[in-house]
């Protein structure tokens, strides 16, 4: 909707947002979606394959085993044939639908993820969710205050979603005082497998094994706007 609607590209060459950075005019990396870095592996004939890679300004999460590092940076990467590079920026989020449909038209929204990776500092990303079909905008943001504190605000819905809100935290972090509406709300706390898992998998799934924990919270079907607060604390 949004490429749509201004022409930005779903996927964009790094100088698209980082114009000053000469490393960011490159055809073999591209940012998706804004906030997840890719770097595609060209050579599939080997297992492994190792590349150089630019990380822009920031603090990215390697998508494969949720290790954190600092931008602007130039890393060598390896990876076997079948896993493309990706880093998730610190800061940013992407709405999952449910696992199993590949096409839009055959997903069911009654229940939709936000997957989010909240900023060390005090930030804020909103975006925009457009419905199926009508093309009705539901604002959506994520914002950290720079103390603990963390928000995701989830606009007026043309219709009444259910929704599981997922913060990725760093080692060693845990989410506490937690409320939805100014109400209290349970949170669960998914520990990390101890193996590269696949990136994108929704409600439930384990973070990789040099995360964090990922703090997990459902929010009833309801169509009012609503709002989730929480504190992350270090152990």
């Amino acid at each position: 909707a949004e490429a749509a609607a201004s022409g930005f590209p779903l996927v964009a060459r790094g100088d698209l947002f980082w114009p000053d950075h000469p490393e960011a005019a490159s055809n073999d990396q591209y940012l998706w979606l804004n906030d997840t870095l890719v770097a595609p592996v060209f050579d599939s004939s080997k297992n492994e394959t190792t590349r150089d890679v630019w990380i822009p300004p920031g603090s990215w999460v390697d998508a494969w085993n949720g290790s954190a590092v600092t931008g602007p940076a130039t890393l060598s990467v390896t990876q076997p044939y079948e896993r493309q590079p990706m880093w998730h920026r610190s800061g940013g989020f992407v709405v999952l639908a449910p696992r199993g449909a590949t096409r839009v038209d055959a997903q069911d929204w009654s229940h939709l993820v936000v997957d989010a990776h909240p900023a060390a500092g005090a930030a804020t990303t909103r975006r925009h969710l457009a419905e199926k079909g009508t093309g009705a905008r539901t604002p959506l943001a994520v914002s950290t205050d720079g103390a603990g504190g963390v928000a995701v605000d989830i606009g007026a819905l043309p219709t009444a979603r259910k929704w599981t809100v997922r913060l990725h935290l760093r080692p060693g972090q845990r989410v506490v005082d937690t409320t939805l509406d100014g109400k209290p709300l349970a949170v669960a706390h998914i520990e990390p497998l101890t193996a590269a898992v696949r990136p994108f998998r929704g409600a439930g799934a384990a973070p990789p094994p040099l995360a964090g924990a990922v703090a997990e919270f459902e929010l009833p079907a309801a169509a009012a706007a609503r709002s989730v607060a929480a504190r992350i604390v270090s152990a």
